[in-house]
């Protein structure tokens, strides 16, 4: 992901698989609210825990991939893009 080589990668996120290799690569990972990405054929570490989550090269590529992977998605509730 963060050598460009994707654009999208699902993760699980137990005790913060996602937002923390996120942050430390420079890429942007986001986990939903519990269960707002179906689990079906996951293995689970702890079911009750366990949060699939995504990793994306930019915030506009998480837009996307969380409109059509995250349940009742709503795009006019996204965050603003970052001001550089």
């Amino acid at each position: 992901m963060a050598a460009g080589l994707c654009t999208l990668a699902l993760g699980t996120q137990t005790i913060g698989s996602v937002i923390r290799p996120a942050a430390f690569c420079g890429i942007v990972g986001f986990k939903p609210s519990y269960d707002r990405i179906a689990t079906q054929g996951i293995v689970y570490f702890s079911r009750t825990v366990d949060h699939i989550g995504l990793f994306t090269q930019d915030l506009a590529g998480m837009g996307l991939a969380a409109s059509v992977l995250c349940r009742d998605w709503d795009n006019d509730s996204a965050p603003p893009a970052p001001v550089l």
